[in-house]
């Protein structure tokens, strides 16, 4: 028990919150929505220690959210592409 507990107390913690899709339906853009789910995402990343949140699947040519990932300081340091091939 004694090593569980000290397991428990050492372990790091990750600094970083994952956000696995990152949007708003089309019929509910321009409605304020996506600010009030960015202060949603950020109250629960400071209330849980998170410093630093990395969305993940943008796609590149979507503007809107690529331009507020922008206004939030983000910074694009990872690019995944999708290639396709008949066989």
């Amino acid at each position: 028990i004694m090593r569980v507990l000290r397991l428990l107390r050492t372990r790091r913690r990750i600094p970083v919150m994952r956000l696995m899709f990152f949007g708003v339906v089309p019929k509910f853009r321009k409605l304020g929505i996506d600010a009030l789910l960015y202060q949603q995402v950020q109250q629960y990343a400071v209330q849980h220690g998170y410093r630093m949140c990395e969305p993940s699947m943008l796609l590149e040519d979507n503007e809107l959210i690529l331009r507020a990932s922008a206004s939030m300081d983000g910074e694009k340091y990872k690019t995944w592409r999708i290639y396709e091939m008949n066989l």
